[in-house]
């Protein structure tokens, strides 16, 4: 019998007609019949209040579950062991949605942008794939999902200084990344950080640190320039490589080269397009000379106190704390004239051995089975992907972890119409885990870029990217 028909049964039964079917059996009973019905009856009581129990138990066993599954304990962990290594279960993107790719990537030959830009000989491909480590919540998205690294010597400055003479350059994985075979390549450059800049080696789960990092310009809409050269001629070879799609090149804007063109022209042609530009200096702390750069770059010393990872901008360069993998909100910059400035508390050794172990929470739970909180008309969207990150905080001494998982929704009658959830979860330092809103968030670990700022509800156009 199905539970609701059986709830029906039992709650059917009158009341009235069971004192009244007790009372006409007491009047043709001896006084021991009537003990031993009396308590027939209370028997049958219980187990039918037993039943209605059990079967309420049974529809509501589910829901409670699905509820408690966001609140409860993890075991701490000891981060001392070795701070290069870390799970690639960081961070978690699924549906329709994929980070750093598109249907059809464009290659970065497209166009010239005004950026560093060298003659360099490629002179080895390392056989690992690579991934940038974010520096922000989220900021990966902007990237490839993975990039070779092609080891370069510097042969000639075409615009900017300061280079040194080899540099590590990133190209994404989807193309076919091998351009030993060419004499010169010009590139348009931009950097990703001073000197012992950390990478993620996708291969072996572990931070690798190089000299000096560099990436197409633009990385994001895939701007940049690589020209190949041969015998001192452009050699359009390269576009007929994996992913190298020449497509109408030259042609583009502010393309400095055309079939056939010498090395010298394209140089001349590169140096025309910059002249209305200042050329920048490649960020190095060589020249920071303060006893306060010196000490915090001491500090930031790759796997002495744990990873930071870098970022270099116009005027500075940031080092971001990670733990395992997991950003941190604990980060210090130091700008051209060597004065630092310090974000966040310093995590200690003591810290690393109470750590609440993010990873084993995001292994944990099923993201795909948690709804959007916040969204109340789930029955008429559709679900476009998932992102899920973690990331550590210190905050008035106490140690922090915070899991943020963010929807982003289409309605089922207008796939322009965009809605976007979240939900966050907070773990202690104690193990224990629960979620909670955005205003509870901020008292915890203060107003963080990790909380989001859109409005719950509210519809907005798709934006494509």
């Amino acid at each position: 019998m199905k539970n609701e028909n059986l709830i029906n049964a039992v709650s059917a039964i009158d009341d009235d007609l069971i004192e009244e079917f007790v009372k006409e059996d007491m009047k043709r009973s001896d006084p021991k019949i009537i003990k031993r019905k009396k308590e027939l009856h209370r028997y049958l009581y219980a187990v039918a209040a037993c039943l209605v129990l059990a079967i309420g138990l049974s529809i509501l066993m589910p829901i409670i579950a699905r509820t408690n599954r966001l609140t409860g304990t993890v075991p701490l962990f000891n981060h001392l062991e070795d701070p290069t290594q870390f799970s690639n279960k960081t961070s978690y993107h699924f549906g329709n949605f994929k980070t750093g790719t598109s249907p059809s990537p464009t290659s970065p030959t497209e166009m010239y942008d005004r950026s560093f830009s060298i003659v360099a000989k490629a002179v080895e491909v390392l056989p690992d794939l690579y991934s940038i480590p974010e520096y922000e919540a989220g900021t990966r998205y902007y990237h490839a999902d993975a990039y070779k690294v092609l080891k370069m010597n510097v042969i000639n400055n075409i615009f900017g200084n300061g280079f040194p003479n080899e540099i590590y350059y990133l190209l994404p994985a989807y193309l076919d990344p091998d351009l030993t075979e060419y004499q010169h390549i010009v590139l348009a450059l931009t950097q990703l950080g001073a000197e012992d800049a950390l990478l993620i080696n996708q291969s072996r789960m572990r931070y690798e640190k190089f000299s000096f990092t560099f990436m197409c310009a633009h990385q994001n809409n895939t701007n940049g320039g690589v020209l190949a050269f041969n015998n001192n001629k452009l050699d359009s070879s390269l576009w007929e490589k994996k992913g190298w799609d020449g497509g109408g090149l030259p042609g583009a804007i502010d393309f400095p080269a055309d079939y056939g063109c010498s090395l010298d022209y394209t140089i001349h042609a590169i140096q025309q397009l910059n002249k209305e530009f200042t050329a920048r200096k490649v960020s190095s702390t060589k020249d920071l000379k303060s006893e306060e750069a010196a000490s915090a770059l001491s500090y930031v010393q790759p796997f002495l106190n744990g990873s930071f990872i870098q970022k270099a901008f116009s005027n500075e360069i940031r080092y971001y704390r990670t733990i395992s993998g997991f950003l941190t909100n604990e980060s210090i910059s130091l700008d051209e004239n060597g004065s630092v400035k310090k974000y966040g508390e310093q995590f200690t050794k003591e810290d690393l051995k109470k750590l609440p172990d993010i990873e084993k929470l995001m292994t944990t739970l099923d993201f795909e089975k948690i709804s959007p909180p916040h969204t109340k008309n789930l029955s008429q969207v559709n679900i476009d992907y998932v992102s899920v990150i973690g990331k550590y905080y210190k905050n008035n001494g106490v140690i922090y972890g915070v899991i943020r998982i963010n929807w982003n929704m289409s309605d089922k009658k207008d796939n322009d119409m965009l809605y976007r959830d979240d939900m966050y979860i907070l773990m202690t330092s104690d193990g224990a885990y629960r979620p909670v809103e955005r205003d509870e968030l901020q008292k915890y670990i203060g107003d963080d870029k990790i909380i989001n700022k859109f409005e719950y509800g509210k519809i907005s156009w798709r934006v494509n990217v």
